[in-house]
């Protein structure tokens, strides 16, 4: 599986320990108060607002940069 020193078998503890609390997370009885709940909620929406925006910048690059070009020609009546 994994090969080299201790600080392999430690990381892998780790991350089993960090998965079994997650999985037996249902028998602990969870409380979110109003201000930790809100914190929560702000970070979350401001993620995914980030998210957004960025995404968005990115498509309209792509598009400026290898979308249509208007290449309308005006005729100088001169």
């Amino acid at each position: 599986m994994l090969t080299g020193g201790g600080e392999n078998i430690i990381f892998v503890v780790a991350i089993l320990l960090l998965f079994n609390f997650f999985l037996n997370m249902s028998h602990f009885l969870l409380y979110i108060d109003p201000g930790s709940g809100s914190l929560l909620f702000q970070a979350l929406l401001s993620g995914l607002l980030t998210a957004l925006v960025f995404f968005k910048r990115i498509v309209a690059y792509f598009k400026y940069k290898f979308g249509k070009k208007n290449t309308e020609e005006k005729d100088n009546l001169d």
